[in-house]
Formats: C-alpha cells, structure tokens, sequence
C-alpha cells in the first residue's frame, strides 16, 4: 500500500543560487522546472494487490479535478479538499474531506471534523478497500 498525502513540491527553481540573493534590483525573476511526480513512478512500478491512494489539494471544481487525477493517475482511491475554505485544509485544525474509491460511483462525502479523525476515516476506507481486494484476488476454494 502507498499513501501519496502530498506532493514534495511541483515545481523546483531552474537554477540555484550559489550565494544569497542581494536585495539590489526591484525585480527578480525565477524560472521554475517541473519536479519528477513521485506518485507516477509509484503507478509505474506498482505490484499485483498494491493499492495507491492520492490525494487532490484543489481550489476549483474539486471532485471532478480530484476524479480525473484518479483516472490519469491510474490511482485506486483519492482524498479530495477544498483548500479555498477557511474551516478545512492548510493552516486549519478541521477538514471537511471527499473520499472517490476508483470502482464506486458515489464518492464519500464527510463532513468537517478533527484532521485526526479525518484521518482515521480514511484509514477504515483503506482497510475496507483493501480487504475488498484481497477477496476479489483469493482463488475459489476446491469442493472436498
């Protein structure tokens, strides 16, 4: 099982300064670079009954975003939020979460709570998902 809760960072400055950058100009200008998606390469190399959660940060459109980098990503489940709202996501104590699990049409919407039992609720639905594979993947037993 992979847990991908975030990503490093997207984006790395092209060129780094061997020394530090002197206030002299009124303006500077800084050329990013993409940064290799660690949660591809976890798809790309992933094993059978590996199960891969994600998760969407998102600011517009959040389920169909969040549902479409479930589907590009190859993903098994995705943990979206909304970081636009002030009760959930960065620099708040609560989250209000959308769980989408690949083989299910409706999506699991909670409500907002602690960041600790947000957390917990997606660790059943992992546990839930995994034992639901797991199932699916046994061979059917031989009649004695």
């Amino acid at each position: 099982m992979f847990i991908g809760a975030a990503a490093v960072a997207d984006y790395r400055p092209v060129q780094r300064a061997e020394q530090k950058v002197k206030k002299t100009q009124s303006e500077l200008t800084l050329t990013l670079e993409r940064t290799r998606d660690i949660l591809s390469e976890v798809v790309s190399t992933r094993t059978d009954g590996m199960l891969i959660i994600g998760f969407a940060a998102e600011t517009e459109s959040v389920l169909a975003n969040a549902r479409e980098k479930l589907n590009r990503k190859q993903l098994d489940a995705i943990v979206a939020n909304d970081v636009t709202r002030s009760d959930s996501g960065f620099g708040s104590e609560t989250n209000a979460i959308t769980i989408i699990i690949r083989d299910r049409e409706k999506p699991l919407e909670l409500p907002t709570m602690s960041k600790l039992d947000a957390a917990n609720r997606i660790l059943d639905e992992i546990a839930g998902l995994r034992a639901s594979s797991s199932t699916k993947r046994r061979p059917a037993q031989q009649g004695v």
